[in-house]
């Protein structure tokens, strides 16, 4: 959104929906900001949850300030904390958690449902982003001081992790990883980017996303990706 002839405060950020009769609050959360000299936004983006039907239109409003007018504190299954380099995010529908002594990535996930059950037989359950190398595979776990930075919100948590592989990889990779869990919703998203730090280096292989669940190297039957060309890749 483009806060530029007016400006905001970004305390002020409010989101309607309009039901046919009159416009109610939704809980939103603002991220991304450009800030100008005085502190105040001109630019962010502003997300929400909603659910309806392909076909359907809804109006939204998005209200705001040059004032504080203080931070909503809307109600939310969301949950994270870092506990000695283990980092945990959560909402009601499942657990996930991410070994910052192995690259960052996630290493392990729990569905909350029922018994709790654990999703993993590898640790990390997720082994990737890998690139193979002409001398070598250079995979990301093996970083074990990864960059990390979380974001927190009432609509989202947003973890990302920014690792180079180790000098044991004859060519350097940057890896980006992020992992957002919304509120109230039975998924979460992973993005992953990956970059040469050298030019005129040819892979062999690349491996964007792959995740163990069940210890015999079986991956999760139905998972899908949006790869870099823009076409959705499933299991």
């Amino acid at each position: 959104i483009n806060f530029s002839t007016f400006t905001a405060h970004n305390s002020s950020i409010r989101v309607g929906m309009y039901n046919g009769t009159r416009v109610f609050e939704i809980p939103s959360q603002v991220y991304n900001q450009t800030l100008n000299g005085d502190g105040l936004m001109i630019s962010g983006n502003v997300v929400f949850l909603t659910s309806m039907n392909e076909s359907q239109t809804r109006t939204y409003y998005i209200y705001y300030s040059r004032n504080n007018l203080g931070s909503m504190d809307y109600a939310d299954d969301l949950n994270y904390t870092n506990n000695t380099n283990t980092y945990r995010i959560e909402n009601k529908n499942f657990r996930i958690e991410a070994n910052g002594g192995a690259g960052g990535v996630l290493d392990t996930a729990y569905v909350k449902a029922g018994t709790n059950n654990k999703l993993e037989g590898f640790a990390p359950m997720q082994y990737t982003p890998d690139v193979t190398a002409p001398a070598g595979t250079c995979d990301i776990v093996s970083n074990t001081s990864p960059y990390v930075v979380v974001e927190q919100g009432d609509v989202f948590t947003r973890y990302t992790v920014d690792a180079q592989t180790t000098s044991a990889c004859p060519y350097g990779i940057n890896y980006d990883t992020v992992y957002t869990v919304y509120a109230n919703t039975p998924y979460y998203l992973v993005e992953t980017n990956v970059t040469s730090q050298s030019s005129g280096v040819t892979w062999n292989a690349y491996l964007d996303q792959k995740m163990f669940y069940n210890g015999t190297g079986s991956t999760f039957a139905n998972m899908s990706y949006l790869n870099a060309g823009g076409t959705i890749v499933t299991y």
